[in-house]
């Protein structure tokens, strides 16, 4: 492959990663019914996941898996790993392992603040 068109390809690959994890970002921080004309786009309330935890993480993990197979057409497959928490703010940390319908691998860590937010960063 010439270097010019190596360069527009992995300018491609990078923008899609990021526009999948920014669209990640975007579904796991909306709750379920937000949306009136997709009211399953989202998240169910985290609180009540978060007051039966741990139990309930395989509910979220379940829930997670769910909506992005529904909502992120990009992805082919998925991997969520949970993790006992380290930090105080965050209540739940979770790891995706992505696989992309395009083949590439995008690994992003997922940690669940006390006020329900997500953040969703490239794994290091």
């Amino acid at each position: 492959m010439l270097p010019s068109l190596q360069q527009n390809y992995q300018k491609t690959q990078d923008q899609l990663l990021f526009d999948v994890q920014r669209h990640l970002t975007q579904l796991l921080n909306t709750r379920q019914g937000s949306l009136s004309y997709l009211p399953d786009y989202g998240l169910p309330d985290l609180q009540e996941i978060y007051q039966t935890l741990p139990r309930s993480i395989g509910r979220l993990i379940q829930a997670i898996e769910r909506v992005i197979c529904k909502y992120e057409p990009r992805i082919k497959k998925i991997t969520v790993l949970s993790h006992a928490v380290q930090h105080t703010e965050h209540v739940i940390e979770l790891d995706l392992a992505l696989q992309l319908v395009s083949k590439e691998s995008l690994f992003l860590k997922t940690q669940f603040m006390s006020n329900g937010l997500a953040e969703v960063t490239a794994a290091v």
